[in-house]
């Protein structure tokens, strides 16, 4: 007995219910890494920014907090740089927009040396 997405000549009723599963699968476990410039805030302060599905992002942010302690959310890291719970290693966003229902986590790495260990824990650029 075929699937019921298969016509009767063998072909996908719709492509999109074969590639759409596909799709969702290679959404997670990638991220993409870009050195930053001046048209971000933290420019100076951080060298790198890691893109990632929320998904992903809850179990990499758990790895920085556990790596170089405790951080704040890139709209509040200016505000509170010099705080104790705030670290100049790393701080995160989770560019969570109502608008478009992007659910996007970033996370900023300050230098080469969280750059390293980033790499040797998730690799070089998803």
């Amino acid at each position: 007995m075929k699937p019921s997405i298969w016509r009767g000549s063998g072909g996908p009723q719709h492509i999109g219910q074969v590639l759409r599963p596909i799709i969702q699968n290679m959404k997670y476990g990638k991220f993409r890494v870009r050195k930053i410039d001046s048209r971000n805030k933290l420019f100076g302060q951080f060298d790198y920014q890691v893109k990632c599905h929320v998904d992903d992002f809850i179990e990499m942010r758990d790895w920085c907090w556990t790596t170089w302690g405790s951080s704040v959310e890139y709209f509040w890291w200016h505000d509170f740089k010099h705080h104790p719970g705030c670290n100049s290693s790393w701080c995160f966003d989770t560019d969570y927009s109502n608008t478009n229902k992007r659910r996007l986590g970033i996370i900023y790495l300050a230098t080469d040396q969280e750059m390293d260990l980033w790499t040797l824990k998730y690799g070089n650029k998803g």
